[in-house]
């Protein structure tokens, strides 16, 4: 976490999909990790100042943006590689929110997003 202060940090999971016999038991290992990048991320961005939050894919982004960072509300910004940019109105208004679809671009489509969102932030200062 201390690298936080001077340079961006990922907290990122395996592209490969962990599934098991079970459905039951593959959506509860799903569940869990989602818990883990939820509480991951909500520690973060209420210890540290963040400039920014990047997330791919579409049920883990919603759960970013709803269960850690608590949107409720945003303004589309604009467009950022793949994904879109929010930017958070209201009560729990923060850092900018980048989503980038899980089903969308390629193998650098995340680091893209960083990338450009990175850019929009250090242009606006």
């Amino acid at each position: 976490m201390v690298a936080l202060a001077t340079s961006h940090v990922a907290i990122a999971t395996g592209r490969a999909v962990r599934t098991f016999s079970d459905p039951d038991r593959s959506l509860a290992f799903a569940r869990r990790v989602s818990d883990a990048l939820v509480a991951v991320t909500r520690r973060t961005t209420q210890q540290f100042t963040v400039t920014f939050v990047v997330a791919k894919g579409g049920i883990t982004s919603s759960d970013i943006a709803t269960r850690a960072l608590h949107i409720e509300r945003a303004i589309i910004r604009g467009r950022v590689g793949a994904g879109i940019v929010w930017q958070p109105v209201g009560e729990n208004a923060r850092a900018p929110f980048a989503l980038v679809p899980g089903n969308i671009g390629d193998d650098d489509g995340l680091m893209e997003a960083v990338r450009g969102i990175s850019y929009q932030r250090s242009s606006a200062e």
